[in-house]
């Protein structure tokens, strides 16, 4: 079924010359209001109401001259047959128009209109492409405290997409333990070093904890005091530094260092000692039962 060109004002007509029943060019004597074809192929029929009437589509109009479709004679159940000059021919509506508007209409399965969707052009997955003819948004972070939404986005969310979320804090990531103790130290000596410590991506919070039994071979002298100087570091850069007072020959003080640390790289954490102010030297006192701890937490983001 194609596209057929209709005018309502067509003069009906005679036929200029006797023609065959095969001849592919009919001469009208009058071409006034007749389609020229431009919109589509018409229907005429000659000597209406004869034995004789034939029914002829016609591919194109120039001037007089008609020029018949392929297979375009004896159409709509007629016979191509002879026709004397001055037959009369006009430009009609015919049974074939009006069978296929009404199958059209009327028979559900033709899909004469591609340009439509159906239920199966509808389902081919090219034209949902996620990305192309369904457009996509970025994806919304989401924050602690939030609830659940439908959204009013009309964009769409791939199947693999992510949303932002904070890896959770890990906990213990690093410890380091001495069970000997380290003796004779007056100037900053090393006495526990954790290395590669590496918390989740990102930068994070980390919490480090130092915990060690200080003792001095000076005695405490009035206005010249023992003072032992414990420093936790972070890749040789002090991060955390207390100071403690410490009492006569052999008593041991325990210290306790506690700070928080921002990071985003993996380091080494150490923690030192130092004679502060005395004149005795300073044992970091660690055993089997009375350990030097050293301590790494990540806190989160």
């Amino acid at each position: 079924m194609g596209r057929r060109h209709y005018k309502g004002n067509a003069v009906a007509t005679t036929i200029t010359a006797t023609i065959n029943s095969s001849d592919s060019s009919i001469t009208i004597a009058s071409n006034s209001g007749w389609p020229d074809g431009i919109i589509g192929a018409f229907y005429v029929v000659i000597d209406r109401g004869t034995v004789n009437e034939e029914s002829v589509l016609i591919q194109s109009r120039t001037g007089s001259t008609l020029a018949v479709a392929a297979s375009g004679r004896g159409s709509n159940d007629t016979i191509a047959t002879a026709h004397n000059s001055g037959a009369t021919i006009e430009h009609v509506f015919t049974k074939t128009d009006a069978d296929e508007a009404n199958d059209h209409i009327n028979t559900t399965v033709l899909d004469h209109h591609t340009q439509y969707l159906t239920n199966a052009r509808h389902d081919v997955t090219a034209r949902h492409s996620v990305g192309t003819v369904v457009p996509t948004g970025s994806p919304i972070a989401s924050v602690a405290g939030d609830t659940v939404a439908s959204g009013s986005n009309a964009t769409g969310a791939r199947s693999d997409h992510r949303h932002d979320r904070a890896v959770d804090p890990q906990g213990l990531i690093a410890s380091a333990f001495a069970t000997t103790s380290t003796a004779g130290i007056s100037t900053e000596t090393q006495v526990l070093s954790v290395a590669g410590v590496n918390p989740a991506p990102g930068t994070r919070w980390v919490r480090c904890v130092a915990q060690l039994t200080i003792a001095t071979t000076g005695a405490a002298v009035l206005n010249s005091p023992e003072v032992a100087s414990v420093r936790i570091k972070r890749a040789g850069v002090t991060i955390a530094r207390g100071t403690y007072y410490l009492p006569n020959t052999g008593t041991g003080v325990t210290c306790v260092l506690n700070t928080v640390d921002q990071t985003s790289s993996t380091d080494t954490y150490s923690v030192t000692v130092e004679r502060a102010t005395g004149s005795g030297t300073l044992t970091s006192f660690a055993d089997g039962t009375q350990k030097s701890i050293l301590a790494i937490e990540d806190l989160g983001q």
